[in-house]
C-alpha cells in the first residue's frame, strides 16, 4: 500500500497566534498571549467534554464559545465588534511561512498529501481555500461525522477509512503534542512539529521523533537531516 502524508491543520499549517494579533491594539497590554492561549484551551476543552459526553458540538460552534470565554476573562465580553473580528480572521488564517514551500515540494515529488482535523468541514474548505493550500491536498478528512475529536481513537479510525490508508501507510504531522500521542496509539507513523521548543508531555510514554518545523520536508538536502517520520508505538506503563 502507497503512503499518504498527512498534516494536522491548525497550528501545524496554520498560525493560530494571527487572529489575536491582528486585533491587539484593541486589546489591553499584555492581553494578546492570555486571549491566544485562553481561547486554545477552551476551544478543545469545550469539543471534547462535548464529543465524550455524548453532546455533539460542531468545532466551529467550540471556537465561538470559547472566544466568548477568553473576551470575558480579558474583560472584552462586550466588545462585539473586536469579536466578530476575530472570528473572521480565525476563519482565514494564514499558513506559517513554510507550510508552502513544504507542501508544494511533497506535491510535485508526487506524494498523496492529505489533511485530518477535528475541525468541520466547511470550516476547513474556508480555511484552506483563504491560505491558499486547498488546490495542494489531496484529501481534506473531518473527522465530525465520527462522532468523536482527535484524539479518541474513533476519530482516527474515521481517518482511515476516509483515506484507504492504515497504520503505517500513513505518515503523520501535528504541533499538537496530545495528537502525537493518538495517532501513534493508532500505529500511523508520527513526526511532532515543535514549533515552541517545548518538552513532549507524554515522555513518560513514548519519545516522539521531532522537528522544529517543516523546512525540511522542502528540501532534499534538509529532508536527509531528518528522513521519513519514525515508527513510534506507544508502551502503556502498568504501575
Amino acid at each position: 500500500m502507497s503512503e499518504t502524508t498527512v498534516f494536522d491543520v491548525y497550528g501545524t499549517l496554520l498560525d493560530l497566534s494571527v487572529p489575536v494579533a491582528d486585533y491587539a491594539s484593541h486589546l489591553p497590554p499584555c492581553a494578546s498571549q492570555n486571549l491566544t492561549n485562553i481561547w486554545r484551551a477552551k476551544q478543545l476543552e469545550i469539543a471534547w467534554t462535548c464529543g465524550s459526553t455524548g453532546n455533539p458540538i460542531s468545532f466551529w460552534d467550540a471556537t465561538e464559545l470559547a472566544l466568548d470565554h477568553a473576551l470575558e476573562r480579558v474583560g472584552q465580553a462586550d466588545d462585539e465588534t473586536l469579536r466578530n473580528g476575530l472570528l473572521y480572521s480565525y476563519s482565514i488564517c494564514p499558513t506559517y511561512g513554510d507550510a508552502v514551500p513544504a507542501l508544494t515540494a511533497l506535491k510535485d515529488s508526487g506524494k498523496k498529501l492529505a489533511v485530518v482535523s477535528n475541525a468541520n468541514a466547511s470550516m476547513l474548505e474556508r480555511a484552506l481555500d483563504g491560505a491558499g493550500i486547498l488546490n495542494l491536498i489531496d484529501d481534506v478528512v473531518s473527522v465530525e461525522k465520527s462522532g468523536s475529536f482527535k484524539p479518541d481513537m474513533a476519530a482516527y479510525t474515521f481517518a482511515e477509512k476516509a483515506l484507504r490508508r492504515a497504520g503505517e501507510a500513513i505518515s503523520f504531522y501535528s504541533s499538537n503534542a496530545w495528537d502525537i500521542l493518538g495517532a501513534s496509539t493508532a500505529g500511523w507513523r508520527t513526526t511532532w512539529v515543535n514549533r515552541s521548543n517545548s518538552t513532549f508531555e507524554y515522555l513518560e510514554m513514548f519519545q516522539p521523533d521531532q522537528v522544529p518545523g517543516l523546512e525540511h520536508l522542502a528540501s532534499v538536502e534538509t529532508f536527509s537531516k531528518y528522513g521519513e517520520p519514525g515508527i513510534r508505538r506507544v508502551s502503556h506503563r502498568h504501575d
